[in-house]
């Protein structure tokens, strides 16, 4: 596939949403090897480097909507919204960081409260009753699953 008719696809594709340069990159990878051979990896720099100085591809824009996306509709805390940016996107600390401060704060505590008091409300209308320590052990581990620290489950 020609490098021009490759960033035409890509640019097509970052047009209807956010997309990070790792998810880009392999897109490309997977189209170039269904269609048989090798994959240059200077064509697929190239039109890396094309589509970011084009405005198509930006990882910062990506760590931002994503943030934005993970806190308010799936209800994931900060741990699991950093791992995700860095281990299955591949942003760098710096943006993730810088993500996380402009969208983080405001929804946060909200977010947590309003799942640790739900997840307390089904475990007290269990089957059977549970201690103190059980509880707290439950909650525990549903919020650390869910991204949040310990500490800011103590709080409610």
């Amino acid at each position: 596939m020609e490098a021009e008719t490759l960033f035409g696809k890509m640019a097509a594709l970052c047009s209807r949403r956010e997309y990070s340069v790792a998810q880009i990159e392999s897109k490309m990878r997977a189209m170039l090897a269904a269609q048989g051979g090798e994959t240059p990896d200077e064509i697929v720099s190239g039109v890396l480097q094309r589509l970011q100085r084009e405005g198509f591809l930006d990882n910062r824009r990506f760590a931002e909507a994503y943030v934005n996306d993970k806190l308010r509709f799936n209800s994931w805390g900060k741990r699991r919204i950093v791992q995700g940016l860095r281990y299955e996107h591949n942003i760098p600390d710096d943006i993730v960081r810088d993500a996380l401060a402009e969208r983080y704060d405001p929804f946060y505590k909200e977010v947590a409260k309003r799942l640790y008091n739900a997840k307390l409300k089904s475990l007290q209308r269990g089957k059977r009753e549970l201690s103190p320590y059980e509880l707290k052990a439950k909650l525990a581990a549903y919020m650390a699953a869910r991204g949040f620290d310990s500490f800011e489950c103590e709080e409610y």
